[in-house]
Parts: structure tokens; C-alpha cells; sequence
């Protein structure tokens, strides 16, 4: 638990020196699939998508609900024909003179989606974001 903790306070202090603007509230992600190690790992795809695709945002928070991932399994089959999908929700918020986008600006959106999958050697892969 506290490795992942670790891992999260290592990526907010590597966006803060590189300039992406972050408050995220490090959480302490559960799981009977994954390690701490791993979901970690998937975080770290998500801040460093974030941080190159999501000019003139703030992410405030990732949440990982096992639970919920899980209602999606088979939804993801479906879509995207993958059997190891994962799924965190974020918090975010759009800054009010934002202009490069199709985000509104000064909006906070929640419950935003990042769906990823690991491959046989341990490495995540970012499938989609966005509202489902």
C-alpha cells in the first residue's frame, strides 16, 4: 500500500516540476486482480496522457472501484475486444480562458473515464477516455 502511495507522490512531484498542473489526492487503490504495483503503473499512463492531452486542465483526483470496472467486462469485450479492461474515473477541471478544445471552459468534469488494458508483460495501454 504504501509502495503505491509512493508511486502516486512521485508522479505529482514530476508533473509540478514539468509544469502540468495537478492536485490529485493520492488514493489508496484496492484490488483482487492487480498489485498496488500495477495499478500504479496504469495511473502513471493516465497523468502522463492527461499532461499531454488536456491543455489548460487541473486533475484533482483517479479513483479505482473494482467493482465498477468489473460491471463494465463485458461491455468492453464487446467494444473494444479486450478481456482485461480496466476502468478509473477522474475529476478534472477546465480552466476559465481554455480555448484549445472541445471542453468547456471552467467546468469540472467528474466520473471521466480512462479505460485501459495490460499486456502479458505488465504494460498498460490506454484504450479510450471520455463519457460511456
Amino acid at each position: 500500500m504504501m509502495k503505491l502511495v509512493v508511486a502516486v507522490l512521485t508522479v505529482l512531484m514530476s508533473m509540478v516540476l514539468f509544469g502540468c498542473q495537478s492536485s490529485i489526492i493520492a488514493e489508496d487503490y484496492e484490488s483482487d486482480v492487480y498489485t498496488e504495483e500495477q495499478l500504479a503503473a496504469a495511473v502513471n499512463v493516465i497523468t502522463d496522457t492527461f499532461a499531454n492531452d488536456f491543455p489548460q486542465c487541473t486533475l484533482q483526483e483517479i479513483e479505482y472501484d473494482e467493482d465498477y470496472s468489473e460491471s463494465l467486462e463485458e461491455m468492453n469485450k464487446e467494444m473494444y475486444a479486450v478481456d482485461n479492461a480496466v476502468v478509473f474515473t477522474s475529476t478534472f477541471v477546465v480552466d476559465d480562458d481554455y480555448e484549445s478544445g472541445p471542453l468547456n471552459a471552467g467546468m469540472v468534469y467528474e466520473d471521466y473515464e480512462w479505460t485501459l488494458t495490460m499486456d502479458a508483460d505488465g504494460n498498460w495501454t490506454l484504450i479510450t477516455c471520455g463519457y460511456q
